[in-house]
């Protein structure tokens, strides 16, 4: 019997194979991703920047820019709103910052606080708080200027012709055009900012435990002359420009910041398990993980029972024999290379669950699988890395139950 086969047909087979392969391939290198919530780097005690006061800012203003004293609150009001959203958005502080502005609007503030759902409301500071105070230094100067401009302008002639119709129409005489220069002479306004921004952090005992000092702060903007059309910056402009960068960094370096961490699967652990945790279904092959070693711990505990059997009569005949108490060492240093051979095939399993545990925020129970993996063999120098890793990590890394409440956050926003 004969059989013809499309050569489009085997060729769109083949290349569906490839794929599958492919694709079974990249699984295998798929990696995880354990986040930590690591301490600020330059405090390492999180808890002596808790209920943070920004200090009013202290501003300095000089320079030729009109009415410049009278921009300081602007100055202020920019630096302390900034630096105070910037560390909110962190969400790991809690900021309290004192108002400012009219003491009518603090007035009627306090009034509405009073009076709230029949109870008697009164504001008040955290007792030894942090602080943060922050002085900036800024020069503005206006200066005034012309720039030389050359315009061409052109004159064209037009040319009256005529239709198949008759009627007359007009055509551009490019040729003839009569091109005429214009210089223009077009006034300017230049905005230079210049200054330096200082910080300094106090815990909440009062001692200093970070500052920092931003120099040549610069903002400059031409208006006016050979530029595009635009307005004049205000003097919110000039600030933001001035103090965003360096509050961004302030901010970076006192605030609680995410570290990842990409962990491999042991492909050598249970089939369904290391299938669960490349799709990332980590609930799941945690169930199936400590089932799995479960019955691992039963099979090995009735194996080293019986090593432990024999090898103890093994040294009861030994002694009854008389022998040398180095034969002894000889035959228990075997008993413990058999034990540790007889648990070898825990440690994939073990190694496993630790990623999973890790994944999930659960960092003490991946110290514990972690070790337990190393020293069910002692040559799986990954699961030894990972141990000294994690428990290097966990001295600096925030609460495990925050971690997992993030882990939870992120599985619900999947579901």
């Amino acid at each position: 019997m004969k059989v013809n086969l499309c050569p489009r047909l085997v060729l769109t087979t083949v290349l569906i194979c490839l794929g599958l392969l492919g694709g079974c391939v990249q699984s295998q290198k798929r990696t995880l991703t354990a986040k930590y919530v690591m301490p600020p780097r330059v405090v390492r005690d999180v808890s002596a920047l808790q209920n943070l006061v920004i200090a009013p800012p202290r501003v300095v203003l000089s320079g030729n820019y009109d009415k410049a004293k009278k921009l300081i609150p602007v100055f202020v009001n920019c630096l302390n709103q900034r630096l105070i959203s910037g560390i909110y958005q962190e969400r790991f502080f809690n900021v309290q910052d004192e108002i400012h502005g009219n003491p009518k609007g603090v007035a009627a503030l306090n009034k509405t606080f009073a009076h709230a759902h029949g109870y008697s409301i009164k504001s008040r500071h955290a007792k030894h708080p942090a602080r943060i105070q922050t002085w900036a230094t800024v020069e503005l100067t206006r200066s005034r200027g012309q720039d030389r401009v050359v315009t061409s302008l052109a004159t064209v002639p037009y040319d009256i012709k005529y239709s198949d119709e008759g009627v007359p129409y007009s055509v551009p005489d490019t040729d003839n055009q009569d091109l005429e220069e214009r210089i223009t002479h077009v006034d300017f306004v230049t905005i230079k900012a210049k200054g330096d921004l200082r910080v300094e952090v106090r815990d909440t005992k009062g001692q200093v435990v970070y500052t920092k000092t931003f120099k040549a702060l610069h903002f400059e903007k031409k208006v006016g002359g050979d530029t595009p059309v635009e307005a004049l910056p205000t003097a919110l402009e000039i600030a933001t420009t001035l103090f965003e960068d360096p509050i961004a960094a302030i901010v970076k370096d006192i605030s609680p910041h995410k570290e990842e961490r990409s962990l491999v699967v042991n492909e050598q652990g249970d089939a369904t398990a290391v299938v669960l945790m490349k799709a990332t279904a980590f609930s799941e092959a945690y169930k199936r993980l400590d089932t799995v070693l479960q019955k691992h711990q039963a099979l090995y505990e009735s194996e080293a029972q019986e090593i432990k059997q024999t090898f103890s009569q093994k040294i009861q005949d030994a002694k009854a024999e008389g022998a040398t108490p180095e034969a002894l060492a000889a035959l228990r240093q075997e008993e413990q290379a058999a034990l540790v051979k007889a648990g070898l095939f825990r440690s994939p399993d073990f190694e496993n669950m630790a990623i999973v545990c890790e994944t999930m925020g659960l960092v003490d129970e991946a110290l514990l699988f972690y070790g337990q993996a190393a020293e069910a063999n002692p040559e799986n120098t990954q699961a030894a890395f990972s141990l000294k890793r994690v428990s290097e990590c966990a001295g600096k890394a925030m609460s495990s139950a925050q971690l997992q409440g993030e882990y939870e956050e992120e599985e619900n926003k999947e579901h």
